[in-house]
């Protein structure tokens, strides 16, 4: 017979199976990922009648912490998250947290004007606006987080 008061010790099968789902039920985009580059933060692209708005997940980070490049038709955030643990060898019992260098190179579907990009950084959010415009952008633009 089974100790109630070990189940906690060992992964249960619900948390087996519900791994399982979410690693197959996420729909997977071939990704090309540099060698530094170790995940990629959950981001939202909308769009509204003035802006198109990146939002992304990005807990634990300082506004120093993310480089913004407008370039053509893209824009480029990247960054690092630093493992907030104590140095030193550890053993998790569940690993979630992404941390590291990532990167997202976002291609935005309409023109916008890149000298009216503006970033803000809030409860764990960076939220990136890009201003519409009718005109193509120009080449390659660097946008400060305020």
């Amino acid at each position: 017979m089974i100790d109630p008061d070990d189940r906690e010790e060992t992964p249960s099968m619900q948390d087996f199976v519900e791994g399982l789902l979410s690693h197959y039920s996420t729909p997977r985009v071939p990704v090309i990922l540099t060698a530094n580059v170790l995940w990629r933060p959950a981001t939202d692209v909308y769009e509204t009648e003035d802006f198109v708005v990146i939002r992304m997940d990005v807990a634990g980070m300082q506004r120093q912490d993310f480089e913004i490049v407008v370039d053509g038709t893209h824009v480029l955030v990247r960054g690092e998250r630093k493992d907030p643990t104590p140095p030193g060898r550890k053993h998790f019992h569940k690993m979630d947290i992404n941390v590291g260098p990532f990167e997202r190179r976002l291609r935005i579907p309409v023109p916008f004007d890149p000298r009216r990009v503006t970033a803000s950084y809030e409860n764990g959010f960076l939220e990136v606006r890009l201003s519409k415009t009718r005109k193509a952008p120009p080449k390659r633009i660097r946008i400060e987080i305020e």
